[in-house]
């Protein structure tokens, strides 16, 4: 565990008329990032229907790679596989108090049972809130059929706190950079646990409103050679949403490693040449037959 943070007040609570200084002491742990390769944890990518016809205009289209797989029309699965929350620990203490008397009897005079007190009480609060969460070795592929260009979108990262969906971005089988590429307005509230021992991790929400960022947009335009029109076409359309599930069930392991868009080897290129040449010269020869 890791100490991020400690706050403290202080209470003045009056015990038996005495004044008494209480202190009040908040700590908040940052729980160690949990692999979830072996658990049932996965992020569902749903684009939406305008993001979807929006691809076609421009003669694209969207498929998965790595890990992830496609589940539906348009739905993608990114198997998560490490998850990371803070957890916040309040520690107070509530004010004694004294409980009047209640009337007993009015005869012969009026007779009240005896005061208590209420000694003061420690209070514990838990908050635990989501952090990040990564599905390292998929990427999102989107290949422009009229451009040739190909651009891949790999081990994406949910950033809970900033509202954004960040990750690497590959051209054409080069790794280009690196960053926020989309940003996310609603369900930033998840059902979110944390168990220290055993240490686990357990999400479940919606994240709605996904939106290209500024950064996104611009090397999703560079990488698959959009005309201007067409960026300004796409730009502030609505993605689509992101599912997020996390859960302590087991699966068949699956590996953390980097995503490696794939990259046609020099060999196929030549293969490829020599078929071409090969065709160009039969089609050569038949057309130079005479009867």
């Amino acid at each position: 565990m890791k100490y991020l943070r400690t706050t403290e007040s202080w209470l003045l609570v009056a015990m038996l008329g005495v004044p008494l200084w209480a202190q009040a002491t908040s700590i908040t742990i940052e729980a160690p990032t949990l692999p979830t390769t072996f658990l049932q944890a996965n992020a569902r990518m749903n684009f939406s229907e305008a993001a979807l016809d929006g691809l076609s205009i421009i003669n694209t289209s969207v498929s998965a790679a790595g890990q992830a797989s496609k589940v539906g029309e348009g739905v993608f699965n990114l198997p998560v596989t490490s998850a990371t929350v803070k957890n916040t620990t309040e520690i107070g203490i509530k004010p004694g108090y004294w409980v009047p008397g209640t009337l007993i009897t009015n005869w012969p005079i009026p007779i009240y049972s005896p005061a208590i007190w209420v000694p003061p009480l420690p209070t514990i609060k838990n908050t635990t809130e989501a952090v990040s969460g990564s599905a390292m070795g998929s990427a999102l592929v989107f290949n422009n059929s009229k451009t040739k260009k190909r651009l891949d979108l790999g081990d994406l990262n949910i950033d809970f706190q900033a509202g954004t969906i960040n990750g690497d971005i590959w051209m054409n089988g080069q790794l280009t950079g690196s960053g926020s590429l989309f940003s996310f307005t609603g369900g930033k509230e998840l059902a979110v646990g944390f168990n220290a021992l055993p240490p686990s991790i357990t999400m479940n929400g919606h994240l709605s409103d996904l939106q290209f960022t500024e950064f996104g947009m611009n090397n999703f335009a560079t990488g698959l050679g959009l005309r201007p029109f067409e960026k300004s076409a796409l730009t502030g359309m609505l993605v689509g949403s992101l599912d997020v599930s996390v859960t302590t069930l087991l699966r068949k392991g699956i590996n953390a490693n980097d995503y490696i868009a794939a990259v046609p080897e020099p060999s196929t290129w030549v293969i490829l040449a020599m078929g071409l040449i090969g065709i160009a010269c039969v089609r050569r020869r038949v057309t130079g037959i005479t009867l």
